[in-house]
């Protein structure tokens, strides 16, 4: 099982991972390109082993800057962010497979995946009513609904944009939204705070 506890490893399972529904695509993609990243400043004869590397992955970061001309400090953050989930991820899953629950990006716990229905992405963005200043609701979300948001793709004539909402939101939050996506267009009036 030694051998089996190793970067390389790790980055092999992901696809593993994917399958088993404990990663999108996209995150599997993005763990991976992170985690080879790491491994590509690793010399030959280094301990590669999960445990090694997650205590080093500081001292890494400044190999993968000095060696990785290319990337930016944020870039090599994210990497060496992404390398440590998975490292911890493929250990957990490793010491218990059947109670095995990813962590969230952001290390809040196990990852929920939710697929809601995506409504009309016009339906989101009514006319604002003129004159008024939108702000966040001070309404609670219910215990019930409370980290279940609806992801939306929007396809607009330059690219692609995701839009992450709550599953419920007052109507101050969509002229929030609507006033934010609107100062992004051509002739969008000044945004005033």
């Amino acid at each position: 099982m030694a051998d089996d506890d190793t970067l390389e490893a790790a980055i092999k399972w992901l696809g593993r991972a994917e399958l088993l529904g404990f990663y999108s695509g996209n995150v599997a993609r993005l763990i991976r390109a992170g985690a080879e990243a790491v491994s590509r400043v690793l010399s030959e004869d280094e301990d590669r082993s999960a445990g090694h590397i997650l205590e080093n992955l500081d001292s890494l970061y400044g190999r993968l800057m000095n060696r990785e001309g290319k990337l930016n400090a944020d870039t090599v953050r994210t990497y060496v962010s992404r390398t440590r989930r998975l490292l911890k991820d493929y250990q957990n899953f490793l010491a218990d497979p059947k109670s095995f629950k990813p962590t969230s990006r952001r290390g809040r716990g196990p990852a929920k995946m939710k697929k809601e229905p995506v409504a009309e992405p016009m339906a989101l963005f009514p006319e604002p009513v003129v004159g008024t200043v939108p702000t966040l609701s001070a309404v609670a979300t219910p215990p019930s609904e409370q980290g279940v948001y609806r992801d939306h793709i929007l396809h607009l004539s330059t690219g692609k944009a995701m839009l992450r909402i709550p599953s419920s939101i007052s109507a101050d939050d969509v002229a929030l939204l609507t006033l934010v996506i609107r100062s992004h267009g051509p002739a969008a009036p000044p945004v005033v705070s």
